[in-house]
């Protein structure tokens, strides 16, 4: 078992140090479902990190019973919050655990319960309490719901391994803190498979083999969808756009057109009434012709006696 911890130390008085020994619980299928585990040690309640750890799964390690997975040394002792992540062999994250505990000087041992039937629930969206914040057995908990603390583990679904039935054939029920874990029981698949607790034996080499019920799945379908939803956004853009540009184009043409017309219309109007000018002038005109045939002329032509 190979454990790789980094510890910050948060003064110099080494007499109030403490060691956190963090052992993981969980039914997910360790070096198929998940194949490596991060610790993250976090001081309450500034939320700063006083150590972290890595661990690489190995075929000893029984998740079911509990498997070591982080040493942090040089721990200040008091309230700290532990975060722990499931990552599969290509880097993505599996599932994830807030778990608090209140560490002492000396040794201090935290039990991280990690269930496969809290996947793709998000409790800090749920609406509960806001002190249920993370997710057990398929139910919505307190953060300090720890194997060493079943009662902050909420109401009990079970008392022993019987009342505990996975759905998969080849899986097997245990109690664990009031919550119902599946295990994995490869020993009847065949060659070239491995028992998801869900479903069965299922072929090792299969897409995102074991993780259709898991976060995974939820992680992938998600990150498809934004990319499909990228994709398809941009492919109807192209359509969209030229339909708008077609669609603007004729009320544009239309009110340019009007705009035109009006605009064209203001200078026929003034060149007309240039050009009808002269008939108006033609009518002053007129009154001196008339003036023209006056009774002096009359008078003047007729004879005299």
């Amino acid at each position: 078992m190979a454990v790789v911890l980094f510890a910050l130390s948060s003064g110099c008085d080494e007499t109030a140090a403490a060691e956190v020994l963090v052992d993981l619980q969980t039914d997910y299928v360790a070096g198929h479902e998940f194949a490596r585990v991060r610790t993250t040690l976090l001081n309450d309640p500034a939320m700063v990190v006083t150590g972290s750890a890595a661990h690489d799964v190995a075929p000893e390690d029984d998740f079911i019973a509990g498997a070591r997975v982080a040493e942090l040394g040089l721990v200040e002792a008091g309230e700290a919050q532990l975060l722990t992540q499931l990552y599969d062999a290509t880097g993505s994250l599996v599932a994830e655990r807030r778990s608090r505990a209140a560490v002492g000087e000396g040794t201090t041992v935290v039990t991280v319960l990690i269930t496969r039937d809290c996947a793709g629930m998000d409790c800090r969206a749920a609406g509960d309490a806001a002190r249920f914040t993370e997710c057990f057995a398929g139910r919505c908990v307190s953060d300090q719901c720890v194997g060493e603390n079943p009662a902050a583990c909420g109401d009990s679904d079970c008392t022993a391994d019987t009342d505990c039935t996975p759905t998969g054939a080849c899986g097997v029920g245990h109690c664990i803190a009031g919550g119902c874990f599946s295990e994995a029981d490869a020993s009847g698949c065949a060659s070239g498979e491995y028992c998801n607790p869900d479903i069965g034996c299922v072929p090792t080499d299969a897409v995102d083999a074991g993780t259709d019920s898991g976060t995974d799945a939820a992680t992938d379908s998600g990150m498809d969808a934004a990319t499909d939803a990228a994709t398809d956004a941009a492919t109807d853009a192209a359509p969209d756009a030229a339909t708008d540009a077609a669609t603007d184009a004729a009320p544009d043409a239309a009110t340019d057109a009007a705009t035109d017309s009006a605009m064209d219309a203001t200078p026929d109007a003034v060149t007309d009434a240039a050009t009808d000018a002269p008939d108006a002038a033609d009518a002053s005109d007129a009154t001196p012709d008339a003036a023209d045939a006056t009774p002096s002329d009359a008078s003047a032509d007729a004879p005299t006696d």
